[in-house]
């Protein structure tokens, strides 16, 4: 509706955001995010309180709460990443309830309860940037859109919507939209494209959205109409091909060279300083350029 505000997140595998628009504003987009300056993503990170079992941090703070507390925060605190792809099936329905495991793999919690401390935390951002709005606001007025792979079924769909609702966005599924990734890359490609470089923006134009993520690879072909919208050539597609099969392939080098049993002892053992190895790794990959980008540049 017109009078809503429209508030969209996204859950990736990796990293996770939120913006928002405004009834008098509907055409521009706010950060949905507290005290994050520039930082248009943060790690899908979740820390848990092992006793009460309520969220303790989100994203990086998760992360640094996490670490600082040495081999005490392994007995206070649970940290989660990366399960998003649990809710992924190799394109089979998903007939049980998914769960997922915690980073060091001794505690396992449903994948909706995951879902929902991170909307939990989304929640709270809404709640802290509405209260500070000139005009009032309240949950009740937030059209909620949730963005999910081209290649979610719908069971997992449903999760998602659950775990919205659990995480306190909502009670009413009406005030829920899913979007698929592909589409909303999709649209935001065209707008920006629209405002700066028009030339490129013309009725016939065929384009090709590839999103690129953590845990998948979401793709569209549309076709720009005169009266500028879109046209969907073709359903949208891709699969289970993001940035983290590499780290899955790294933790499989280790297993290789040092033994599967030994690394798991690690991972159990030195919980935190497994993480810090594979943020280590996830680091130095975030450098890596390919040898035909580095002779564009030239």
């Amino acid at each position: 509706p017109a009078t809503s505000v429209v508030w969209a997140i996204d859950v990736g595998t990796a990293r996770s955001g939120a913006c928002f628009t405004l009834p008098s504003h509907p055409e521009h987009f706010f950060a949905g995010l507290v005290a994050t300056d520039q930082v248009v993503k943060i790690p899908t990170n979740i820390l848990i309180d092992r006793a009460s079992k309520q969220l303790v941090a989100f994203g990086e703070d998760a992360i640094n709460k996490y670490h600082a507390g040495g081999e005490e925060s392994e007995a206070k605190y649970v940290l989660f990443e990366r399960f998003k792809m649990q809710l992924y099936r190799d394109n089979k329905p998903l007939t049980e309830r998914p769960t997922v495991k915690s980073v060091c793999g001794s505690v396992e919690i449903s994948a909706v309860d995951a879902f929902g401390y991170a909307f939990q935390y989304f929640c709270e951002c809404a709640k802290q940037i509405l209260a500070t709005s000139a005009k009032t606001y309240h949950l009740d007025d937030i059209q909620w859109v949730i963005t999910v792979p081209a290649i979610w079924s719908d069971g997992a769909k449903q999760v998602m919507v659950e775990a919205a609702k659990q995480g306190g966005l909502t009670g009413d599924e009406s005030k829920i939209t899913l979007c698929l990734e592909p589409t909303a890359a999709s649209m935001w490609a065209f707008r920006t494209l629209s405002k700066e470089d028009p030339l490129v923006v013309t009725p016939g134009t065929k384009c090709l959205t590839v999103d690129a993520g953590g845990g998948t690879v979401d793709i569209m072909l549309f076709e720009i109409l005169a009266d500028q919208e879109i046209k969907k050539l073709a359903p949208e597609s891709g699969g289970d091909w993001g940035s983290t099969v590499i780290d899955r392939e790294f933790e499989h080098m280790l297993e290789s060279v040092f033994g599967k049993e030994v690394m798991e002892d690690f991972r159990k053992s030195q919980p935190i300083d497994y993480h810090q190895l594979l943020r280590d790794f996830e680091s130095l990959k975030l450098t890596v350029v390919p040898e035909d980008a580095k002779d564009s540049t030239k």
